[in-house]
């Protein structure tokens, strides 16, 4: 049996993960304010004679305000169980994050290290009851990322980006576990994101990168001034999905300004 038919079968025993794999999350820090943004598709992995295909659909909620602070997903979002039997628990990254601001409101660092803990939590248990589907769902990238988040706010006054990424590692003696890596990443000029694709076109010196400065030249003529930091981060992530379709053209954005609390600038999937 091929890996990708032990994943189609795991997924009619088990219950149904929502997948988000190559979702663009983009973040741009300023220091009177932080844009948070993210495409809305997601990928339901369906049984077929060809042993899977995609349908991607552009509904999914990937973005949390969380007070003054916000958190934006990708990876495997939640787990709904499909029968009562399933020894594996509802889960969602969302509720995760919402549950671990609850707990650490005044510090954006651990609420985002609680994140991580809770979902690593969640796919120890599922590892132990299906270790191969987690293994066929940790290829779906190099780094064999399960989920993965940024977490944005403000420390001392000042923009901060925590990027936590829960992992499977295969350790010595070919056993599995889940690991934890996180990265705090400075202000700078240029945004930061999760895919490499729109980090081309962000920070490379591409014929893509170069095609993409060149239409956004001409879109940015009939935008208003005070929208063109967000409006230009919703460019770079549909740009993205020119190259790869399992990346949106509908992209959700929420500013936090310093002192305030999250707010929606464009909201299209998420609960207001």
């Amino acid at each position: 049996m091929t890996q990708l038919a032990l994943f189609c079968w795991c997924f009619l025993m088990f219950g149904e993960l929502q997948p988000a794999y190559a979702t663009s999350i983009v973040a741009k820090l300023e220091k009177g304010r932080i844009i948070l943004a993210v495409d809305t598709r997601e990928d339901r992995l369906e049984a077929s004679p060809l042993d899977s295909q995609h349908a991607f659909h552009d509904g999914g909620c990937k973005i949390v305000p969380l007070g003054p602070s916000g958190a934006a997903i990708s990876g495997n979002l939640d787990y709904k169980r499909n029968v009562p039997s399933d020894p594996v628990p509802n889960w969602s990254a969302q509720s995760d994050a919402i549950a671990a601001y609850g707990e650490h409101q005044s510090s954006l660092r651990e609420t985002a290290e609680d994140w991580a803990q809770r979902s690593a939590s969640f796919f120890k248990k599922f590892g132990e009851t299906a270790p191969q589907r987690v293994k066929a769902l940790a290829t779906a990238n190099s780094e064999h990322v399960l989920v993965d988040a940024f977490f944005v706010g403000w420390e001392k006054q000042a923009p901060l980006l925590i990027w936590e990424k829960v992992y499977l590692d295969e350790g010595a003696l070919s056993i599995s576990t889940i690991g934890v890596r996180e990265q705090i990443l400075p202000i700078r000029e240029l945004p930061y994101t999760t895919n490499a694709t729109t980090q081309e076109l962000i920070e490379g010196n591409s014929a893509r990168m170069k095609n993409a400065a060149e239409d956004w030249e001409a879109k940015s003529s009939t935008i208003p001034k005070g929208e063109h930091v967000w409006r230009k981060v919703e460019f770079v992530i549909k740009a993205t999905g020119r190259y790869d379709e399992s990346v949106g053209q509908i992209v959700d954005v929420l500013e936090i300004p310093a002192g305030g609390q999250a707010a929606w600038l464009q909201n299209s999937t998420c609960p207001p």
